[in-house]
């Protein structure tokens, strides 16, 4: 019969066991979940065993574009703009040819984008702008949108920004954009689409007065932990989250990732500064942190601090952070603990099996009958 130190015992052990598993059955279940996919862009490019030529050669042509005057390029490093609702601006946007070759360009605005990581970028050609890049008029001949510059020699173009009596305050970006696309073809004369198009460009800012909401937020802060074989080794975290810059005026911003457990230890991330973002637009970061600590629960932390584009005026944002809980687990020491545990188990049971045939073997024989 047993004891009530081995029930005690045998109790304990059943409810450790069952915890563990349960720890485990949850862990497995939260970090097992559906995969990401990326949307990534495509070019068509040719094979590798098909050389081009009919290129530009940079050597051959080359040309700058910048803010003007009547005359000439004035030295401004962009177009830079304070509005109001319905205003009309004029002013002048000039190309120097510095090539022995004529040349013919391509001269369009188009709105600014941010690319998923935050990268600023403007619109292909073939895209309508909608914002800022729909504002501007741009003088060329017969209203086209191709400008000829003769060799060593420079264009000046009449430029006119129309800002709709509804456009909404804060920042509005684009770019005017000379280009020169040409045909390019595989040495077997084959056409090779789309057509190689090389870009020049000068940043257009315009702000349009009224009330400024500078604000970035985080969102979608999600962590994972990878463990390490060293049953009491330090792991690796992944962290990934979106900016988005939910105010109306252009911000970039100061990362601060930490990675902490309630045990105490905290990791400092070393995470790149986040672009300019547009109003409404958002970039996509993935940060990682080393020598984490797996302390079942630990903690991610994210503080934004906002960076103003250079030559803007601080409109006086606020930081923005982030928190959230994930769960990182020393798999490599549960499961020792598991065997050890397992094996305190087996050694009760296995003594009071013991215990229990030595009470019958060694009992009073029973008395016979005469």
């Amino acid at each position: 019969m047993a004891t009530p130190r081995d029930r005690f015992a045998r109790r304990a052990a059943n409810r450790i066991c069952r915890a563990l598993v349960l720890v485990l059955a949850i862990a497995i279940a939260t970090t097992v979940g559906p995969s990401h996919w990326l949307d990534r862009g495509s070019a068509t490019v040719p094979a590798a065993n098909e050389p081009t030529h009919n290129a530009p050669s940079p050597k051959s042509l080359a040309w700058g574009i910048g803010p003007a005057n009547a005359h000439k390029i004035d030295g401004r490093p962009d177009f830079k703009w304070f509005v109001s609702p319905g205003a009309v601006v004029h002013d002048h946007v000039g190309i120097e040819n510095f090539s022995k070759k004529p040349l013919t360009l391509a001269l369009y605005a188009r709105d600014a984008t941010n690319a998923a990581n935050g990268q600023l970028g403007l619109q292909p050609q073939a895209a309508t702008p909608r914002d800022a890049g729909a504002w501007i008029t741009l003088g060329l001949p017969h209203h086209g949108h191709v400008l000829r510059v003769p060799a060593r020699s420079r264009a000046i173009v009449a430029v006119q920004v129309h800002v709709p009596r509804h456009a909404t305050p804060g920042d509005h970006t684009a770019g005017i954009i000379s280009s020169l696309s040409a045909a390019v073809k595989t040495r077997k004369g084959l056409k090779v689409n789309p057509k190689l198009e090389q870009r020049v460009a000068v940043p257009v800012a315009i702000r349009v007065s009224g009330p400024v909401h500078p604000q970035l937020q985080v969102e979608g802060l999600h962590t994972s932990y990878s463990a390490t074989l060293d049953p009491i080794g330090k792991g690796s975290a992944t962290i990934s989250y979106r900016v988005v810059n939910t105010g109306n005026v252009n911000l970039g911003a100061r990362q601060l990732v930490t990675v902490s457990s309630w045990i105490g230890s905290t990791v400092k991330v070393a995470a790149s500064n986040v672009p300019a973002l547009l109003p409404g637009n958002s970039a996509s970061i993935t940060v990682h942190a080393q020598d984490v600590t797996p302390a079942i629960f630990d903690h991610s932390h994210v503080v934004l601090t906002p960076l103003i584009p250079e030559g803007d005026v601080d409109p006086g944002a606020e930081p923005a952070s982030a928190s959230a809980t994930f769960l990182a687990i020393p798999w490599i020491l549960l499961a020792l603990i598991l065997v050890v545990v397992a094996a305190a188990v087996f050694a009760v049971r296995r003594r009071r099996n013991v215990r229990r045939g030595t009470r019958v073997t060694t009992g009073p024989a029973s008395a016979g009958t005469t």
